[in-house]
């Protein structure tokens, strides 16, 4: 297999504060992740999908958000500059 492989398994993990500058996480799909308080400034997230996923805090600046999907998210608070 050659490319790049995508995982359609939801990711439902505590990252509280977690640093992910720069992360490439295209197509990603968050389900009930905690990404309170983390920083994801200058992430490609385009075309993910965050479902009761908790971004309170969260810094998203200069992230690629492009087609994401937020659903039942908690965005309080969250930035993007």
């Amino acid at each position: 297999m050659t490319g790049v492989q995508t995982c359609a398994l939801p990711i439902s993990a505590n990252l509280y504060n977690a640093r992910l500058r720069k992360a490439s996480l295209p197509e990603a799909n968050f389900k009930n992740a905690n990404l309170m308080s983390s920083t994801l400034e200058d992430s490609n997230l385009s075309r993910a999908v965050l479902t009761n996923a908790n971004l309170d805090d969260a810094d998203l600046s200069h992230a690629n958000l492009e087609g994401t999907q937020f659903t039942n998210a908690d965005l309080a608070l969250a930035y993007r500059k």
